[in-house]
């Protein structure tokens, strides 16, 4: 006899969140989800569904010989008679074909309730080898908190924690070009000016300024929150150190004179894609989908051009993109079927061993759908956006074990 539900169970063993080049950050673990579910509306099979056809697939590259024929067991189920009866180790679920009717793709704030060490069950869900590229694999999502109140992160930067006064010159940073543009236009308009006669009824500056210098300083103003984090902002320049040729302020009337000069170069700096995200409280997010054969039994790995390219991150002959090219499999379901999932029967016990990186701002959305969107990112991918050390195990019934670092 098997359970016909699935056991999952998170432990945090560690206290920090190490960033490359920082002091290690204090965080306060506030709990854990699963996200893409079975409902019970969905229904499931009363017993395992098992496809003999699954029985030779191997991974070449598993290290361990009997492991590599991952689906059946090495030895006999029972301790005498019925020889041929061995335990096998994957199935079908009622939603295989399709990964229809998955719940909690997007996880919501208060979703967050399984505490540390908690274990929760669930509907088994599995799918084919074609269909890793749909972001439906069952996950744990996690809530901490670190210590010290709202931050923010910019776009490139996502490991590097800012504070509200940070911002300006961190995104100056990636604004480099068009500050400079800025400056040479402004210095256009001022030279100019300057070369304008004194009868000139536009010249904005008096004869007994020849010469200008001046200093470009960021400023950011915030706006609103998108649903992903996303703060709106205007970002400005403004002068300072306004001096004529004798090294004397410029002020009043003909620093406002030469503000207008400066006009929209000032006022319209734009700095193309560039997003700054808030973490409000310190609250950030991190998700480890949870694999069923994993590294282990089904090895992968891919060239950082595969990004995002199913066919490539995946192979449907099972080589790798590599040079020299690696022999994973026969096939796609050869060398990687079973790879992710979680089957009824098993105890997939999480512990979270190391977290190196900031989260995301928001619960992350992992809900598939058929074509791959959104959520579709394939389960396996080279260049991942967030990074977690984690462990799973699994223990009998069946348990597997996952460790994970974010």
């Amino acid at each position: 006899m098997e359970r016909a539900a699935v056991k999952v169970e998170v432990e945090n063993k560690t206290t920090k969140i190490t960033l490359e080049g920082a002091t290690p950050l204090d965080f306060t673990f506030n709990g854990w989800a699963l996200g893409n579910v079975n409902s019970s509306a969905t229904g499931y099979y009363n017993t395992r569904q098992f496809d003999d056809e699954w029985l030779p697939y191997f991974n070449a590259k598993c290290t361990t010989d009997y492991l590599k024929y991952r689906m059946v067991g090495r030895t006999n189920f029972f301790p005498s008679g019925h020889t041929t009866a061995y335990r096998t180790y994957f199935g079908r679920d009622v939603n295989y074909t399709g990964n229809t009717g998955l719940i909690g793709g997007e996880l919501a704030d208060a979703d967050y309730a399984l505490a540390d060490k908690a274990a929760t069950y669930t509907y088994e869900n599995t799918f084919d080898e074609n269909s890793q590229k749909y972001g439906n694999t069952t996950y744990a999502g996690f809530k901490v908190t670190i210590a010290g109140g709202d931050f923010y992160t910019i776009e490139g930067q996502p490991n590097t924690r800012l504070l509200v006064a940070d911002l300006p010159g961190a995104v100056a940073k990636n604004a480099a070009s068009t500050i400079n543009t800025a400056i040479t236009n402004i210095n256009a308009a001022i030279s100019a000016d300057l070369a304008k006669p004194s009868t000139n009824t536009s010249r904005k500056l008096p004869t007994s300024i020849t010469k200008v210098t001046f200093e470009v300083e960021p400023d950011i103003t915030l706006g609103s929150r998108a649903d992903d984090g996303s703060m709106s902002y205007s970002y400005t320049l403004q002068l300072k150190n306004v001096k004529d040729q004798n090294s004397a302020d410029i002020t009043g009337s003909d620093l406002d004179n030469i503000n207008t000069l400066a006009g929209t170069n000032l006022t319209d700096v734009r700095i193309g894609t560039t997003k700054i995200f808030k973490y409000v409280g310190g609250v950030t997010y991190y998700a480890a989908r949870i694999a069923h054969f994993g590294d282990v039994e089904t090895p992968w790995d891919a060239p950082a051009e595969a990004y995002n390219q199913y066919d490539k991150i995946y192979p449907m002959d099972g080589q790798s993109l590599h040079t020299p090219s690696l022999n994973y499999g026969t096939t796609r379901a050869a060398a990687w079927l079973g790879r992710w999932g979680i089957v009824r029967n098993n105890w997939y016990k999480i512990t979270i061993d190391e977290i190196k990186g900031l989260g995301s701002p928001v619960p992350e959305n992992f809900t598939g759908t058929a074509d791959g969107t959104p959520g579709g990112t394939p389960d396996d991918n080279p260049k991942p956006k967030y990074y977690i050390a984690a462990h799973v195990h699994i223990l009998p019934w069946a348990v597997r074990k996952q460790s994970v670092k974010f």
